[in-house]
């Protein structure tokens, strides 16, 4: 009878080590998320470096759950606990907090807000304009830039102070301004010359808190 006892109590010693082995493994923490791209009901994410496409409802080989996601943003729970992730928020494990980035622009002597950016990676001066719905550049900066708006883009018109001019309507891969960097960031292109600097208007700006204090104007990421 005692040595029964004995066995059976090693059985379970190595039963439980098991299971609290497994538990451990299971129980890794994810160590960067980022957002790629965002839609109703769906999400594009890396996890620790392994792209996953995430629908409402799903739960990845690293147990990230998909809880609500639209063209804003997307909910996940991550070890239990629920947040929500933005395009290209970059987050280092579950309870981390993204790592706020500002720029700051000066007035110039015309009293416009310009600061050097890109667009795909190629570099582009930028004229801040809140009054713009879209980044837009001209047709001469696109073909610099290498877009083949024409044929990815989809043909509208815009209207001017003084006229309406052909246009087209793309996606850019990457808009940047200073350390901020966004990814699949609505735009215009204009046919011909115009505007001679391309305008970061609000579908960049919308997406970060814009202040001015004096004649300097204040983005944050």
């Amino acid at each position: 009878m005692p040595g029964k006892l004995v066995k059976l109590t090693a059985t379970m010693r190595l039963f439980l080590l098991l299971l609290l082995a497994s538990l451990v493994s299971s129980a890794q923490a994810v160590e960067k998320i980022e957002v790629i791209a965002l839609f109703t009901g769906k999400v594009i994410v890396n996890i620790d470096g392994q792209r996953r496409v995430i629908a409402e409802g799903d739960t990845t080989e690293e147990g990230v759950v998909g809880v609500r996601m639209n063209s804003e943003r997307a909910i996940l729970r991550v070890d239990g606990v629920e947040r929500a992730y933005t395009l290209n928020t970059r987050i280092g494990g579950p309870y981390a907090q993204p790592e706020k980035k500002r720029v700051d622009i000066y007035r110039s002597s015309n009293g416009h807000y310009i600061k050097a950016g890109s667009i795909n990676g190629m570099p582009v001066e930028f004229m801040i304009d809140t009054g713009a719905s879209k980044v837009a550049i001209s047709a001469r900066d696109a073909k610099r830039i290498g877009i083949d708006y024409q044929r990815v883009g989809r043909p509208i018109q815009v209207n001017t102070a003084s006229s309406v001019w052909p246009a087209y309507a793309v996606t850019f891969d990457r808009v940047t301004l200073g350390t901020i960097e966004l990814r699949f960031i609505k735009g215009v292109v204009v046919e011909g010359d115009k505007p001679d600097t391309p305008l970061l208007g609000m579908s960049f700006l919308s997406k970060m808190k814009v202040s001015k204090d004096g004649a300097v104007m204040q983005l944050e990421y």
